[in-house]
């Protein structure tokens, strides 16, 4: 397991308070990205620190976009 790069954190929490779903995606990808082995077993591409921001991010991309969404639909009322 690895670390995730420091720009892929921060691009994504960017992403998930502007907008969130790009924020939400790139959370996502780090919480549950998995990688074969040689011996054909699968393990978390990357450490447990970055699994977690990952999904400190994805909550927080869902949460922005959720927001961004009900905003744009009671617009229209």
């Amino acid at each position: 397991m690895k670390r995730a790069r420091a720009w892929l954190l921060v691009v994504g929490l960017i992403t998930a308070l502007v907008g969130g779903l790009l924020g939400l995606l790139i959370g996502a990808d780090i919480a549950t990205a998995k990688e074969q082995a040689a011996n054909g077993e699968k393990t978390y591409k990357y450490d447990d620190y970055s699994r977690r921001r990952g999904t400190q991010i994805a909550v927080i991309g869902a949460i922005i976009f959720s927001i961004v969404l009900w905003r744009s639909l009671s617009a229209g009322n």
